[in-house]
This record gives structure tokens, sequence and C-alpha cells, in this order.
């Protein structure tokens, strides 16, 4: 898997509502906007903490990952890896435990 450094804002196509993935234990959080094979992933340079968005080989937005937050909104995460979602209602994400993922 490659990592490149980009500035440019990243949109995301899909419009159904993402799934939060929770390790509140690691501190870390993925916005998984679908399933699909990591072909680069983009770090997104933030104070504090690591983000980075994954992109599929057409450079379609799957996620975005955030470790060692302490608190934040959905839309400050989209918002600090340059992610724009404007077809999705951020209100009818799902949040899951990373421990259930694992299970």
């Amino acid at each position: 898997m490659k990592t490149e450094q980009h500035t440019h804002t990243l949109i995301v196509k899909a419009s159904r509502p993402p799934t939060i993935e929770v390790d509140s234990e690691a501190c870390a959080i993925y916005i998984r906007f679908r399933h699909a094979r990591v072909a680069r992933t983009i770090p997104r340079e933030t104070p504090g903490m690591h983000l980075a968005v994954d992109v599929d080989d057409k450079g379609a937005v799957i996620g975005i990952e955030a470790i060692g937050f302490k608190e934040m909104s959905l839309e400050a995460f989209l918002e600090r890896a340059d992610v724009q979602a404007p077809n999705i209602n951020l209100s009818q994400a799902r949040i899951i435990p990373a421990s259930l993922l694992a299970a």
C-alpha cells in the first residue's frame, strides 16, 4: 500500500451514511464510507493526532482513520481530513465498537 501527501479536497461520492468504527482504548476511529480494497493512504497534517484518508485505485474515498484524538464531531473529522460528503446525511451514521468487528 502506497502512502502519499495531498493537499486537495477529496469528495465522497456515495450517498449511504458511513459506519463509524470506534476503538476507545486506542483513541482511534475509522469512518467507513464503503468496503473496498485500499490502493493508497493519504496522510493529512493535523496537530496532536494521526489522520489519514484511504482511497481506492480510482481515488474514491473509502474511509478516514484518526488516532490520538480526545473529542471531536464527525463534521470536524471530515474538515480536518479535507474530505467533503455532500450527498450524505451524517446524522444517520452508525457507530460500532471495534471490539464487535473483531468477534
